[in-house]
C-alpha cells in the first residue's frame, strides 16, 4: 500500500499558553497523528468539510464528518 500525503495547507500556532491547528483544505491520512505526537495536545483545531461526495472521487482533497472527527482525536484537540 502506497502513502498519499494530502495535506493542504495546514498549520498551527504554538503560543505560551494556547495551541491552535487548522486543517486546510485536505483529505485525511495518518500525518494527523505524527502532528498530534509532535505538536498536541491543541487547545482548539478548525478542521474544515464540505464537498465530500462522491467519496471515490473527493476522499484526498476533502474530509466528510466522520474523517473530521478522527482528526479531531489525532491531533489530540481539546475542542473542535
Amino acid at each position: 500500500m502506497s502513502t498519499v500525503w494530502v495535506l493542504w495547507g495546514s498549520w498551527c500556532i504554538l503560543g505560551p499558553k494556547y495551541k491552535f491547528f487548522f486543517a486546510g483544505d485536505t483529505g485525511y491520512c495518518e500525518v494527523f497523528k505524527q502532528i498530534g505526537r509532535v505538536h498536541g495536545p491543541f487547545d482548539l483545531s478548525a478542521i474544515p468539510i464540505g464537498a465530500y461526495e462522491p467519496r471515490w472521487f473527493m476522499k484526498y482533497q476533502h474530509v466528510n464528518p466522520e474523517e473530521a472527527v478522527q482528526i479531531h482525536l489525532d491531533v489530540r484537540a481539546n475542542v473542535a
